[in-house]
């Protein structure tokens, strides 16, 4: 009989956590020469197993009118993936004898044991990196190269990632200090903080007092004096006002034309820093 130009290669199966039995399709002259490899979901971890301990092997009982038969295996996990092919080795070991007899059916088996191992390595070249017939460069250096280059492009992809992020980083400062100064034009005179001025400022012409327990730990606000003397920055009740820098507390002296910066470290304590204060 005449064997079909069909690949020696199954179906690709994935674990489906039912399936046992797996088919196949292609002329096996003896089981042993099946190959079953599985990997995981991302085809990495291969592993070809081993017959008569990992699976089994039912065959079609007409191999020339009905070729294949499947294998049992139960060990194929959710997601992973299962394959068989064949492995005939590179051998002729019929001999026919000098004048003796030929049998048709031991030069047929002969015969289809040579498409078998063309159809084995038919099957592996089809998974393999090519060029074209024109071409001179060698397939493991388009491979390498293939794989140089989709580093690179990772790498370049991953420096405009951080350089993106960068880039709002920078426009999130930005729009922080537009809103400072358009809280500074429409801030109020002096008095108690209030959580109003949480992420803006405060134009002042009086001193203020910093209370506790109205904001919250991170909240940030910004004081400019607006005048030509000396201003005073209360510690306000239960509050503790640390200076930036050192282990003073307490109020304190914003100069003309400075600007604080007050940072909460939770709603009785706070940092003050910046140009002008003392």
């Amino acid at each position: 009989m005449t064997i079909a130009a069909t690949p020696r290669r199954s179906p690709v199966y994935t674990g489906n956590g039912v399936a046992t039995t797996y088919a196949f399709s292609f002329k096996v002259l003896d089981a042993t020469t099946l190959v079953v490899t599985v990997a995981d979901a991302n085809d990495l971890n291969s592993v070809v197993l081993v017959n008569g301990v990992d699976y089994t092997v039912t065959l079609n009982p007409d191999q020339d009118a009905s070729p294949g038969g499947e294998i049992g295996y139960a060990g194929l996990p959710v997601g992973h993936r299962l394959v068989i092919t064949s492995a005939v080795d590179a051998s002729q070991p019929t001999a026919i004898a000098n004048l003796g007899a030929f049998h048709a059916d031991v030069i047929e088996a002969a015969l289809d044991r040579i498409v078998i191992q063309h159809q084995q390595q038919q099957e592996q070249l089809d998974r393999c990196v090519k060029v074209v017939a024109t071409s001179e460069q060698d397939p493991t250096t388009l491979l390498d190269n293939a794989v140089t280059s989709a580093a690179n492009s990772a790498s370049a992809a991953a420096a405009s990632a951080l350089a993106a992020d960068a880039s709002a980083d920078v426009a999130a400062a930005a729009a922080m200090v537009a809103d400072a100064l358009l809280a500074l034009q429409a801030g109020g005179s002096g008095g108690v903080l209030t959580v109003d001025d949480r992420g803006g400022a405060r134009l002042l012409s009086a001193g203020v007092t910093v209370p506790a327990s109205v904001f919250a730990a991170r909240d940030v606000v910004v004081l400019y004096n607006n005048t030509a003397g000396d201003l005073t920055i209360t510690e306000g009740a239960s509050l503790t006002l640390r200076f930036a820098g050192s282990a003073a507390v307490g109020n304190r002296t914003l100069a003309q034309r400075g600007l604080a910066t007050v940072v909460f470290i939770s709603p009785t304590e706070a940092v003050i820093s910046g140009a002008g204060v003392s």
